[in-house]
């Protein structure tokens, strides 16, 4: 079977459990698999560290352990001996970043393009930012780092020899260069000082964190281990994880090991989907089981991963381990068939916080509104309780004309309510007429933290008829690809570009700071039988996938989904979209060039146009039609005809219309653009840059429509701002354009005019002034050493995205400030300005622009 239907067909069969003394399945079972989910290379056994629980620091206090590193002729053997697989680790025992020639191994994994993804665990104490961005230029996807504690006491007795104030420098240093995980072991030597740690890894960004319990790594796995977790330690840790998911949006934990393994829910599946190669290029079936002895020493040195599963040692091990797992495997905390696992996941929470709330109800009697919404605030994040008794409560304040404490009674009544059988009373209630908008987010972000997304449709009379509902898991593209086995092609490996400072003043001096401008995989991708809507970038998919390259990026902030009126709810990776639909369009193959800002001429440039450049080198047939939102300018559509340089069949996604699209080709933004902020939110100048690739293509294709200037042409032109778009406006425009009409300039609103009068009139100036705006996008067709002065506010976070584009194109880009008016926040790109009258007459009397 191919890939992934092998891959379902062993969970689906372990899983179960049944039919496998059946003669044809045990076959389908361990036939060679012509391509791996993962691998598992052991690239060392050498470690900085000497964790008190691990088999190896045992080793080496018995002087019995040898450190050394796998050569790279061993290491080219094996990847050659290998099948092609979706995921290559490269970790096992060891520390990978100390084998020193681990930028060259991932080189040479990337040349033989046979593995999709590359990455490994590490304890992030080597290496400075420079060997890091080395590692991703390589080819490296992500990182999974390992934190047991933060704390410099604590560490000690988990993972001696760390420098807790390197490692978390560290993390946030390769956060900004790699999607991260946090992997957690937790023992009894941690977990008290397990929520001061996500407290502090919360205040990075978003990440992904795995709870692990501890298990026992010794020679004799049947011993008790001596830092393990008590039933009520894991119970007490299950409840702090699930409160903390909803402190913390930033973070999405995970306190369960098989969701981390993806493993079936009858047996392990490692064994056949996964296998590991130690640093002596032993073959295992096993990724926790090292002892090589096990397999009779079956190497993939000196033999093929084919003669190693179809014939001796690993295949009798493999058809063994069907009639019964090994010993060993019962006290593997990842087996779910094991006993291990069964103890830590078999816990309950019996938190009840029905006497939380009916002492809300009471101290609502008394007048103490505040006491009562505190009680209801730490009932909701327990777990136990009596719905029936809860509803009641809530059924009292709401008939008390307490409508919010009432909804927010509601909610815990759901999440106590196992079998959601309240939901439909709930939506009957009158409740709902008052308070609908906020008791349909609360009940979707309570329900999308106890994993119950999947029933929330069952709640009727909440959501207007037409109104389509979408419980979802979010996921990148590039990650559900591997995944699944659809078509995916890169064509640009991630980096980090340095980019020099370019911004300055107009008296030319720099008044930032160059940009570190994380740089994202370039790829075209192939997505079968997804349904897409208007202004929408989600990408929706039949199994309850929503595929989003920047929300489910690590980096994405946990408020850039505030401004998306199709997300109701969100909950880490699971969201609940809204979207309506009259209609159905039906699209046998599609290029989507659809989105959220779409309409939005500068981010229509920069962030959608310049994907075009990836699909250009696809090869995808002419007669294959462009899917774009209904209702954009007609200077969008021009900009599309350009870039396209070829013609293609436009379709137009009307408002309240879904399209289903049977074969859909999507790229990536070059750079990333994150959504919606507050006025707040710092924004890192770098990640807005447009890379110089990008721009390159973009100008050329521009420039293929543009007619060189004539000798009439207007010279100087200043593009204003209208004050119809009711924010950033230039308060003193009428001042500024009189005085420059003196000068010469002509003065005009670019959207007045035709796409190709637009660049025709950029591409002839010999000075441009504008208005912080989107007018800024079409300097791409500026000649070089064009002066180009931007009239803007003080707060520049953002100006990269222009100021680099000019440099690139070898132009002077300039900015001339002035104060913001009525800021809403320290950070609020979009307040309204003045810039005085002689800021500007300075800029051009330095430029030599007389009248």
């Amino acid at each position: 079977m191919s890939f992934p239907d092998r891959d379902q067909f062993v969970s689906d069969t372990l899983g179960s459990g049944r039919g496998l003394s059946n003669p044809d399945i045990r076959n389908r079972l361990l036939s060679k698999p012509s391509r791996l989910r993962q691998c598992y290379i052991e690239i060392t056994t050498a470690c900085n560290l000497r964790c008190p629980e691990c088999f190896r620091t045992q080793e080496v206090e018995q002087r019995r352990w040898t450190s050394r590193h796998i050569g790279m002729g061993q290491f080219a053997t094996i990847l050659d001996h290998l099948p092609p697989a979706g995921i290559l680790v490269l970790h096992g025992i060891g520390e990978p970043t100390l084998h020193p020639q681990l930028p060259s191994m991932i080189a040479t994994i990337r040349e033989m393009t046979k593995f999709d993804s590359v990455r490994f665990t590490t304890n992030a104490l080597n290496g400075d930012q420079d060997y890091w961005k080395r590692l991703a230029a390589e080819g490296l996807d992500s990182v999974t780092i390992s934190v047991d504690s933060l704390d410099p006491v604590v560490v000690q007795r988990c993972r001696s020899g760390t420098n807790v104030d390197t490692l978390y420098a560290n993390i946030g240093m390769i956060s900004r260069i790699f999607p991260i995980s946090v992997t957690m072991v937790a023992s009894s030597n941690n977990v008290d000082d397990i929520p001061s740690t996500i407290e502090k890894l919360s205040r990075i960004g978003e990440i992904r964190v795995l709870i692990l319990p501890a298990q026992n790594q010794r020679s004799d796995r049947s011993a008790p281990h001596s830092a393990g977790l008590s039933l009520e330690q894991q119970e007490s840790l299950a409840s702090y994880v699930e409160s903390a998911n909803r402190t913390y949006p930033s973070l999405d934990i995970t306190y369960t090991p098989a969701s981390f393994f993806g493993l079936a829910g009858g047996r392990c599946t490692m064994p056949f989907l996964a296998p590991t190669v130690t640093v002596d290029g032993y073959i295992t079936p096993c990724c926790g089981m090292h002892e090589t002895h096990h397999y009779q020493n079956s190497s993939l040195v000196d033999r093929s991963f084919s003669d190693n599963w179809s014939a001796g040692p690993i295949s009798t091990w493999l058809e063994s381990y069907l009639d019964g797992a090994p010993e060993q495997c019962d006290n593997c905390m990842f087996n779910p068939g094991g006993a291990a696992h069964q103890r830590v996941i078999g816990h309950s929470t019996a938190s009840d916080p029905t006497p939380l709330v009916r002492q809300a109800v009471e101290a609502v009697d008394r007048g103490q509104a505040d006491e009562a919404t505190a009680m209801l605030a730490e009932a909701s994040s327990m777990a136990g309780g009596n719905a029936p008794d809860i509803y009641a409560a809530a059924m009292i304040l709401n008939s008390t004309g307490q409508i919010d404490l009432a909804a927010s009674a509601f909610i815990i009544a759901l999440g106590c309510d196992k079998d959601l059988v309240l939901l439909r009373r709930i939506a009957g209630t009158g409740i709902l007429g008052e308070v609908t908008k906020r008791l349909r987010r609360l009940v979707l972000s309570r329900l999308l933290a106890s994993y119950k997304i999947g029933l929330i449709t069952m709640v009727a009379g909440i959501w207007p008829a037409n109104a389509l509902h979408f419980p979802r898991i979010l996921r990148g593209v590039k990650e559900w690809c591997l995944d699944t086995g659809a078509p995916y092609r890169t064509l640009s490996l991630p980096t980090v570009a340095d980019y020099p400072p370019t911004l300055r003043n107009w008296k030319d001096e720099l008044i930032a700071e160059g940009a570190s401008a994380p740089i994202n995989e370039g790829y075209v991708a192939e997505i079968p039988w997804v349904r897409l809507f208007h202004r929408c970038e989600f990408i929706f998919l039949n199994e309850g996938i929503a595929l989003h390259d920047v929300v489910a990026d690590p980096r994405d902030n946990p408020h850039s989904l505030e401004h998306d009126p199709m997300v109701t709810a969100r909950s880490g990776r699971r969201v609940m979209v809204e979207a309506r639909s009259n209609n159905s369009l039906r699209v046998a193959e599609a290029i989507m060039m659809m989105g959220a800002r779409t309409h939005h001429y500068g981010h229509w440039m920069h962030e959608y146009l310049p994907r075009w450049h990836f699909l250009s080198q696809a090869n995808i047939a002419a007669d294959v039609p462009v899917l774009v939102d209904a209702g954009m300018p007609a200077s969008h559509l021009d900009a599309l005809k350009m870039v396209m340089d070829e013609p293609r069949n436009i379709i137009f996604v009307e408002p309240d219309q879904d399209v289903r699209v049977q074969r859909l080709w999507v790229a990536p933004n070059h750079a990333w653009w994150p959504h919606g902020f507050g006025p707040d939110f710092m924004m890192d100048s770098g990640y807005l840059v447009m890379p110089t690739a990008s721009t390159l293509f973009m100008r050329d294709r521009l420039l293929r429509h543009v007619s060189p200037p004539s000798p009439g042409s207007p010279k100087r032109i200043f593009v204003l701002r209208k004050p119809a778009y009711g924010r950033r406006l230039l308060t003193n425009q009428d001042e500024i354009m009189d005085f420059l009409k003196e000068r010469g300039f002509l003065c005009l609103a670019a959207e007045d005019l035709p796409l190709a009068e637009q660049l025709a009139l950029f591409h002839g100036a010999d000075i441009v002034i504008a208005v912080h705006g989107s007018c800024l996008a079409n300097g791409l067709v500026c000649r070089p050493g064009t002066p180009v002065l931007t009239l803007s506010q003080g707060f520049v976070s953002n100006s990269n995205t222009w100021s680099t584009m000019m440099t690139d194109i070898g132009c002077r880009p300039y900015l001339v400030c002035g104060p913001v008016i009525e800021a809403r926040g320290k950070a609020d790109k979009h307040a309204d300005f003045h810039v005085p009258l002689d800021e500007v007459r300075g800029a051009l009397d330095r430029l030599g622009i007389t009248p």
